[in-house]
């Protein structure tokens, strides 16, 4: 549970640092799982990958998801959920806690992602908002989590935010088919925070609240897992009013 401290915090700021929730020896076997799924020694075909942009322009490979054979080089793996380990520390006690307090006790995984900053090939991520089209419709009943499965700096990547930005509900894209808020964010120039964490660190996050993450031109890679967890009952931004996809639910102990 959070205290009242922590939950006025996380509403004004739009995220609250959550220290480490990953034990040492989970985290050890989970930094293993996105080595066996990237390297190929264990096929997971529920699981979509992107790899970097620049990786796959020297392969002439075409934009999307697409597992391109064993590489260090992925940039994104979906739908992790879908690996039972992964499902393990989704449901871990902490985040029950926390989501029972704010969400409610029946809840779903919307989006389930690891967000990987290869050495020297990491890209950078721009000022966006994890809400809208793609994710759940109504504000207060998703939140998400983002956990370090390694040591995320700025000069590797780490996650910086613009704190009380979700008080501005909604934003304007920069066009249909992109995240971008380039304005509200450009307005707010210098008021970035960084968010750097030790591996198994974590963050709660508000999905309204601006954020991005740096190019990775180190030879220290930056990897994450983010979670938007939601309530059963709530629907997705672009789904029909009574259309609920079947999400993965929550054990809930």
């Amino acid at each position: 549970m959070l205290t009242e401290a922590q939950v006025q915090q996380f509403e004004a700021e739009g995220y609250l640092a959550l220290g480490q929730v990953a034990s040492d020896d989970q985290l050890a076997k989970l930094q293993q799982r996105l080595d066996d799924l990237t390297l190929g020694s264990l096929p997971n075909e529920r699981i979509q990958y992107q790899i970097e942009p620049a990786i796959r322009d020297k392969l002439g490979a075409a934009k999307g998801y697409a597992y391109l054979g064993p590489s260090p080089h992925y940039r994104k793996l979906e739908h992790l959920d879908e690996d039972p380990l992964f499902l393990e520390y989704f449901a871990h006690p902490t985040f029950q806690g926390l989501l029972k307090q704010l969400i409610g006790p029946d809840i779903t995984i919307s989006r389930a992602i690891a967000l990987l900053k290869p050495a020297f090939d990491g890209s950078p991520l721009v000022w966006h908002q994890d809400a809208g089209p793609g994710h759940p419709a109504e504000p207060g009943r998703f939140c998400t989590i983002w956990t370090a499965m390694d040591e995320a700096q700025i000069e590797n990547g780490a996650l910086e935010i613009l704190p009380g930005t979700q008080e501005l509900g909604l934003l304007r894209r920069r066009s249909q088919d992109s995240t971008q808020i380039p304005d509200e964010a450009e307005k707010r120039s210098g008021q970035e925070v960084p968010l750097p964490a030790k591996p198994g660190e974590a963050y709660l996050l508000n999905n309204y609240t601006l954020h991005r993450s740096g190019p990775n031109p180190t030879p220290n890679r930056r990897r994450a897992v983010t979670l938007c967890y939601k309530h059963a009952d709530t629907p997705m931004m672009d789904s029909e009013p009574d259309c609920h996809k079947d999400f993965t639910r929550l054990p809930m102990n």
